[in-house]
């Protein structure tokens, strides 16, 4: 499980990568910022 949480977050990461070197620096904030709250969300269930 935790391969493919690695994997999963390594295109997350690669999709925000790609945003900003498109220029679209506001797509990529917000979706760091989505990311962010999730894994605190996710951290507070534990």
């Amino acid at each position: 499980m935790a391969g493919l949480e690695g994997e999963r977050m390594a295109r997350v990461i690669s999709a925000i990568e790609r945003l900003a070197s498109q220029g679209r620096t506001l797509e990529a904030e917000a979706v760091a910022e989505l990311l962010l709250h999730r894994a605190v969300a996710e951290a507070d269930d534990a």
